[in-house]
């Protein structure tokens, strides 16, 4: 997790992510092995798991450059599923 902002487009808030690509390539191959860690983050009481960087590659808009759009990792969704 490497940054972010609030920012004003015209009247609208955005959530603007900022993250090193190495980083990303990282987490998310260990994603599909199915491990990941706990970044201890300001507003997150139990912290951000690593598995969400390669869900927002998967979701979010890219707004600079090129990055990868993987399908999330399928082994991380069956845990999810079985709860």
């Amino acid at each position: 997790m490497n940054g972010g902002a609030w920012l004003t487009a015209g009247r609208r808030l955005v959530d603007g992510h900022y993250r090193d690509p190495d980083d990303v390539e990282h987490w998310l191959a260990e994603a599909e092995e199915w491990r990941f860690a706990k970044e201890l983050l300001l507003f997150y009481a139990a912290g951000n798991p690593t598995y969400v960087l390669p869900a927002g590659l998967a979701t979010n808009v890219i707004l600079s450059g090129e990055l990868p759009r993987p399908a999330y990792p399928p082994r991380l969704a069956d845990q999810a599923r079985a709860g």
